[in-house]
């Protein structure tokens, strides 16, 4: 009929066999059916020669629309057929809402391989979390980091999506042929492992710069001087986000003379594993229990702290702080009352200076410590304020439990604190030594 491409005209209607011939190349038969009146076109393939390093490869799918590509040159829709040269050759089948089908094939020479390609239905899925860059699973596969989007089988699939520091999210979807489904998940922080709550609970400080978590909390007792007893709960009170840690706490102290109420404060500022840093404050209020001696007073701590904790089980930590007070020693001066006095039972000294009986080595004694230069201004308030220093030492005994020894001591001033003598506290040595020490227990919850 002539060299291709031909038009055969004037063909009868029924079965024809067609067959198309090229020198070097194999000679293809196929068989036509003609009907009256109509047009077709026939396209052939022909492949070389036979020649002996040659094998033949198939590639056949139950999805007719599927496209062939053999060594990335396509080659047209299943089924194909395609002599190749003997070794490796890579085989990927393609069509649009299924998944591709992808196979090395080794080709024999004299041989034919059969490639049966199985095209899944696939849809697909994009993934989008915060924080971004989360690890997502698909059935428990790992298949890459949010924002993610990717082809999926249809059907029911299980997908996670994990973050260190995060709790995980786990789904089942079923994803639909050919749709687009689309997950945005908003991460929630993971609450801490059994082992670091318990690590936690051992590194809870009451004098260092790490302040107690939320939830948290501590109780303390100590003994030691110039106050005999004080107790101590304090509370962690949260953490703005981004910003300072901070929490609260309310004690009792006595010496005797004098029993104090307390309120209290701690921010951290730096918490740099070991190191931490944090501003405290405490206010104390108090006054003599059970007497009409007038006497109260009022002190006010303001500073800093710098800590370092090993292993969670010892806590070193560095004070420095300002103490304001106002005390009140001896009651008013009254008039109207007859001893003078707005007290009915004023110290011995207070008496002894109200009725001028005061020796003239005591006297010199009250205004040294007072810093006045009349002693009838002992019935008036004294105010002061000095720096004071602290190391405090914190050990860990038990998982709930820790020990801890606090020194102190004003070691720039010359000043005494007459709240601290004997001649004003009965319970006090004669002189303010400025040095002081506490020892006691806490109780961590």
């Amino acid at each position: 009929m002539g060299p291709v491409p031909v038009d055969i005209k004037d063909v009868k209607a029924g079965e024809h066999i067609v067959q198309v011939k090229a020198p070097g190349f194999q000679s293809s038969d196929r068989h036509v059916q003609v009907t009256a009146g109509g047009s077709q076109i026939v396209k052939f393939d022909l492949n070389t020669e036979v020649s002996a390093d040659t094998g033949l490869l198939k590639v056949v799918s139950s999805v007719p629309e599927a496209v062939v590509f053999v060594d990335g040159a396509q080659l047209g829709k299943v089924p194909q057929e395609k002599r190749l040269s003997a070794g490796d050759h890579p085989v990927v089948v393609r069509l649009e809402g299924f998944k591709q089908f992808e196979q090395k094939v080794r080709v024999d020479a004299g041989q034919t391989v059969t490639v049966q390609a199985e095209l899944k239905a696939v849809g697909r899925l994009r993934i989008l979390s915060t924080p971004a860059t989360a690890t997502v699973l698909i059935n428990g596969l790992v298949a890459g980091k949010t924002p993610l989007d990717t082809e999926v089988e249809v059907g029911d699939n299980v997908i996670r999506i994990e973050q260190p520091g995060f709790q995980s999210v786990e789904q089942t979807l079923t994803i639909e042929g050919g749709k687009t489904e689309t997950i945005s998940r908003e991460l929630a922080v993971a609450g801490p492992s059994e082992g670091e709550i318990a690590a936690q609970q051992r590194g809870l400080s009451s004098f260092g710069a790490r302040v107690l978590p939320r939830g948290r909390s501590t109780v303390d007792a100590d003994a030691g001087f110039p106050y005999y007893f004080t107790g101590r709960i304090t509370v962690g009170a949260g953490k703005l986000p981004n910003l300072f840690g901070f929490d609260a706490s309310v004690a009792v102290r006595t010496m005797f003379a004098r029993t104090e109420l307390g309120l209290g404060g701690r921010l951290t500022v730096l918490d740099n594993n070991p190191v931490s840093i944090a501003a405290f404050t405490n206010i104390w209020w108090g006054s003599k229990l059970l007497d009409d001696s007038k006497r109260n007073g009022f002190t006010w701590d303001a500073g800093g702290v710098i800590s370092l904790t090993a292993l969670s089980n010892v806590t070193i930590s560095g004070r420095a702080y300002a103490e304001f007070w106002s005390d009140r020693h001896c009651p008013a001066k009254d008039s109207s009352m007859p001893n003078g006095l707005e007290g009915t039972d004023p110290i011995p000294v207070c008496q002894r200076i109200q009725q001028g009986t005061l020796a003239p080595g005591e006297a010199a004694e009250v205004r040294r410590l007072l810093n006045i230069d009349d002693v009838q201004k002992a019935f008036d308030r004294e105010n002061g304020v000095r720096l004071l220093f602290s190391l405090v030492g914190e050990v860990t005994l038990q998982q709930q439990v820790s020990g801890f020894i606090i020194l102190e001591g004003a070691p720039f001033e010359q000043r005494e604190r007459a709240l601290f003598t004997n001649l004003f506290s009965g319970s006090m040595p004669d002189t303010d030594v400025r040095i002081y020490g506490r020892v006691g227990m806490t109780y961590k919850f």
